[in-house]
């Protein structure tokens, strides 16, 4: 083979590693370019336990995209991130508390009942006792754990003068789902009687086969 030819060859050889160098960059690009917050969101989810940094880039694309549900679920994934920390993703209330607002903003349970306790107990966040009241108000709607925080709140007067029976009543609903603190709490009412309430053995006796 002469030197010219082999030339030739090099230069063959450089132009379809180029080319296929191009083509894959070009691939790279376009999938960049219709990369939609909704692809965001699912390659967001898939990398949480493998690369939580990553995962967090992600889904703060996700949050621009149209469907409420992809809006909501990555808001709450990024608000526990910031809540409870992960590799590489530090702690950070603010943060935690804003994507927390954002689900709460979509209509979240799980979002106004952690941002309620969050602003009663004031702790790395500042304390606000009206948004706390309005957000378990909001959250005991469907939640049972917020059903049984709202009747000790109402129990202890958060709300203004003590409703006793609204308190047992939400005490009960909650139980109904499992909740074991309120049909503790239950047991202890229909025990000893409650603010008034009167003592029922029959429900006591009840609640105590319940309790787990």
């Amino acid at each position: 083979m002469t030197h010219k030819n082999l030339s030739a060859k090099k230069r063959y050889t450089l132009f379809f590693i180029s080319l296929i160098c191009l083509i894959g960059i070009g691939s790279v690009l376009l999938r960049s370019w219709n990369y939609t917050p909704d692809m965001h969101f699912v390659d967001g989810l898939e990398l949480l336990n493998e690369n939580p940094r990553c995962a967090v880039s992600h889904l703060v694309l996700a949050q621009k995209s149209q469907d409420n549900n992809v809006r909501l679920t990555s808001a709450l994934t990024l608000a526990k991130i910031y809540h409870h920390g992960a590799k590489d993703v530090p702690v950070n209330m603010a943060k935690a508390v804003f994507y927390y607002e954002e689900a709460a903003q979509l209509k979240s349970p799980e979002a106004f009942y952690i941002l309620a306790l969050l602003y009663d107990a004031g702790d790395k966040v500042k304390e606000n006792r009206e948004k706390a009241k309005d957000y378990m108000a909001k959250a005991a709607k469907t939640m049972p754990e917020a059903k049984y925080a709202l009747a000790v709140w109402i129990e202890r007067g958060y709300y203004g003068k003590p409703d006793e029976k609204k308190a047992v009543a939400l005490y009960e609903q909650a139980a109904c789902a499992g909740i074991q603190n309120a049909i503790k709490s239950l047991i202890s009412i229909y025990h000893g009687g409650f603010g008034g309430f009167p003592k029922n053995i029959e429900r006591e006796q009840y609640w105590r086969t319940k309790l787990k």
